[in-house]
């Protein structure tokens, strides 16, 4: 029982150990794993699987129809329930004949309706991977923002402690050492604040893809060049846009669902048939008595006019609505395009050179500091600068690399890689 014992303790070590190994992830990587964890897909995915099962539903024959008529006291013999050769008894067996094609009809129907709803699974997952991968971007660049502030901070603490001893030395006023906490306390309040924001997206990304970790570490590609953007034009991707498109996709199938249910409602004012058999035994004009019986409603009244004029104009609404969605798309299309464009202008006239030149100046100017060549004002707003900068670099990155996801999102294709 004690060695049971340390072996449970064991295993639940190693599951507390692999718990908290971090999971480096790239986007086709987390797409994966999003795919076969997130509950909400597998969810809508039962949904498309019971409006298949629609289909087979609408394929299926009505079922026949039996009376049965038994006498209850037979006045000649005396007999209650007489089932004998005297008793009487008839039953009948009906069918019902559907005409100017229905059963086809609602069949098209069904399968129309899977097809939908097969598109909007693939609207719910196209959202869904998108917020993925604006998740893990943002991630991304806001911990390279934490991982260079962390550095600075690394490297100003000693500066401040040094010129913290020299003021209690009288080498220095406290003005220089304020000067310098302030800086210090600037950088420490920023990295806490993005270390908040990394939190919640590290939340929301375990709840994404279902991970029991205690850190997720993003890889992205690598961000396009000009080449190729240059082709890149709202008329060259119009067609792309309206091929992989879910929800344009939808809106025609909608079209093409209110053209089969317009059809199918005008058939409905034709009226159905039922054929059967009947047999009586003793209570008509002879015994053992065969018909065969037809019958129909008359369409007097109820010709289904309403029902016939509303789906006319549900059909006409949503033909509106496919040619709405395509000005809608052409129009993301324009305003994609620009976006990525202009941010890429701006993120190459910086490009990584600024900064490593901006951390070179800052390496001299800290020296110069140290020599006492400038002041702690020129330093600290120098400094200042400096994190300002690197702040707004990457920002821009992470800016230029969600509009690139959200042109791909746009297109429903990933046409930047």
């Amino acid at each position: 029982m004690h060695t049971r014992k340390i072996i449970l303790y064991f295993i639940f070590f190693l599951h507390i150990l692999f718990a908290q190994t971090p999971v480096t992830l790239s986007l086709s990587q987390a797409d994966s794993l999003f795919l076969s964890k997130n509950l909400l897909v597998l969810a809508k995915k039962y949904n498309v699987d019971a409006q298949k099962a629609l289909i087979e539903q609408a394929r299926l024959l009505d079922n026949p129809s039996l009376y049965v008529e038994q006498n209850i006291y037979n006045s000649n013999n005396k007999r209650y329930f007489d089932m004998s050769k005297d008793g009487e008894y008839a039953f009948q067996i009906q069918q019902i004949l559907y005409t100017a094609g229905k059963r086809n009809k609602r069949i098209q129907l069904a399968t129309t309706q899977h097809q939908l709803s097969q598109q909007e699974f693939n609207m719910l997952l196209s959202a869904l991977l998108y917020d993925l991968h604006q998740l893990l971007i943002q991630l991304y660049y806001q911990s390279k923002t934490v991982s260079v502030l962390n550095n600075e901070i690394s490297e100003l603490q000693p500066l401040v402690n040094s010129f913290q001893e020299q003021f209690e030395k009288g080498n220095i006023s406290l003005k220089e050492v304020f000067r310098l906490r302030s800086l210090l306390f600037n950088l420490q309040s920023a990295v806490l604040e993005y270390q908040s924001q990394i939190n919640d997206l590290q939340k929301n990304l375990m709840i994404y893809l279902q991970l029991n970790t205690n850190q997720i570490i993003p890889k992205v590609d690598e961000l396009p060049k000009a080449d190729v953007l240059s082709s890149l034009t709202p008329f060259a991707l119009k067609d792309t846009a309206l091929k992989y498109r879910p929800d344009y996709q939808w809106s025609k199938l909608n079209f093409a669902y209110q053209q089969q249910n317009y059809s199918y409602q005008k058939s409905l004012a034709i009226p159905d048939f039922r054929i059967g058999y009947n047999f009586d035994k003793a209570g008509n004009f002879i015994l053992n008595y065969n018909a065969l019986s037809l019958s129909m409603d008359l369409p007097v009244f109820n010709r289904n006019q309403g029902n016939i004029k509303a789906s006319e104009y549900l059909m006409k609404q949503s033909l509106t609505e496919v040619q709405q969605k395509e000005q809608e798309i052409f129009s993301e299309l324009v305003a994609g395009i620009q976006q990525v464009k202009n941010l890429y202008s701006l993120y190459e006239q910086v490009q990584s050179d600024f900064i490593k030149n901006f951390e070179n100046v800052k390496d001299g100017m800290q020296e110069n500091f140290k020599k006492r060549n400038i002041s702690v004002i020129e330093y600290t707003d120098f400094f200042e600068s400096y994190i300002n900068s690197v702040q707004q670099y990457y920002s821009l990155l992470m800016k230029y690399h969600l509009s690139i996801e959200q042109l791909n999102y746009v297109v429903s294709k990933k046409i930047i890689r």
